[in-house]
């Protein structure tokens, strides 16, 4: 379980990190990573299935920093993530709602 940050998020272990009213989820089965999307629809995080939580992209200072730019990772802008699925390819796609487009988050993982 991830807890409320009380308004703020905070990446790391699952017993440590925070969340704020997670707007979206969607569970990769393929993966087991839960996908959610910030109370502020800007940012994509992620819960891995050895137990880290982390921002995948999205501006990482301003919960309400939104906006529209592609980019790697945190350099990328959202604006009201409404959306989220993961294909059998483990490719993730967003719905950018006030963007009024379907985006495709290419990911590297290490």
């Amino acid at each position: 379980m991830i807890d409320s940050g009380g308004g703020l998020e905070l990446d790391g272990p699952l017993a440590e990190a925070r969340a704020t009213y997670p707007l979206l989820t969607h569970y990769d089965p393929y993966s087991q990573h839960l996908y959610m999307s910030s109370h502020s629809g800007g940012k994509l995080r992620v819960a891995t299935a050895n137990g880290l939580v982390f921002s995948l992209a999205g501006d990482p200072g301003d919960t309400f920093n939104h906006g529209y730019l592609d980019g790697d990772g945190k350099v990328a802008k959202f604006n009201g993530i409404h959306g989220v699925a993961v294909n059998s390819r483990g490719e993730i796609f967003l719905a950018d709602n006030v963007n009024h487009c379907i985006r495709k988050v290419a990911l590297q993982w290490n």
